[in-house]
């Protein structure tokens, strides 16, 4: 979402171009994920990990494949979101200068920081509780 949002709304490609990365999108979306899981099914990697997560507990290091790449993706959603809020906000600037009226670039601005929100909300205390397992040797936090 946040790279269709970057490539619609900071780079203006028109719609037939930016609906043509589609494919790569899901080529990425599913590939990853499907790749893991299946290097993970392959060295034995699933078991009973209790009630919080499907990697075996003598396999605790194997989470962080896992957490790694979210991390990865949220931060590179965080820089697109900020990048696109910044470019909404100039634009906006630039049609107050031009028109001498306020711009309706606020709903995006909005919209983007809710969805940057919702991701860091959702997955900082289920991280923070893995990294605390992984020091831990495996100790439950029920505070996070």
């Amino acid at each position: 979402l946040s790279t269709n949002y970057l490539v619609r709304i900071v780079t203006a490609w028109r719609p037939a171009e930016a609906d043509a990365l589609e494919k790569y999108y899901h080529l990425f979306s599913w590939c990853i994920p499907l790749t893991l899981s299946i290097s993970f099914l392959c060295l034995d990697f699933y078991g009973d990990a209790g009630p919080w997560c499907w990697i075996d507990r003598r396999n605790s290091w194997a989470r962080m494949l896992f957490y790694l790449p979210t991390w990865m993706v949220l931060i590179y959603c965080f820089v697109v979101m900020v990048s696109i809020i910044l470019h909404v906000r100039a634009v906006d600037r630039a049609f107050i200068q031009m028109k001498g009226r306020e711009a309706s670039g606020m709903h995006v601005t909005r919209q983007s920081i809710a969805y940057i929100s919702a991701l860091l909300l959702c997955w900082t205390a289920a991280s923070i509780n893995r990294l605390y397992q992984g020091i831990t040797n495996d100790h439950d936090c029920f505070f996070l």
